[in-house]
């Protein structure tokens, strides 16, 4: 299960990671079924970034999969991902930055970072959740 606590951790190490980084960032934490845990927009970050990256993110959890390797399939097939999203009646966003949060094999949700260039948003959600990861275990 993905609990808010995690959630929360996670959302606070990507915003600093984003502030080391000088970049202004929203990042958005949903469980498997794609619903908001826990988000956060940057002070002077515009809404839509926040939607970017709760689209991202519900991308990466609903399909398993980060946003940066479903990119290219749903530009191969739009009409299939875009079922996809209607469907599931949650926006997909198909551009890095949407990571799967994973634990045993089992999709426990997945982070969704907007604001950077999409390489940076990706590696944002990809150290924040490393971090979390490893805070964990100690």
């Amino acid at each position: 299960m993905l609990t808010y606590t995690l959630a929360s951790a996670l959302v606070a190490t990507a915003i600093r990671l984003a502030q080391a980084r000088g970049l202004g960032i929203a990042v958005v934490v949903v469980d498997n079924a794609g619903h908001p845990i826990a988000l956060a927009r940057m002070d002077g970050v515009n809404f839509l970034t926040g939607r970017i990256a709760t689209g991202k993110a519900h991308a990466a959890a609903l399909l398993g999969r980060p946003t940066a390797a479903t990119q290219e399939r749903a530009a191969a097939a739009p009409q299939l991902y875009h079922t996809l999203a209607e469907l599931s009646g949650a926006p997909m966003v198909h551009v890095p930055g949407g990571v799967p949060i994973e634990r045993e094999g089992q999709i426990l949700g997945a982070v969704g970072i907007s604001g950077g260039t999409p390489d940076q948003d990706r590696e944002l959600a990809e150290l924040a959740l490393a971090h979390v990861r490893a805070s964990a275990q100690a």
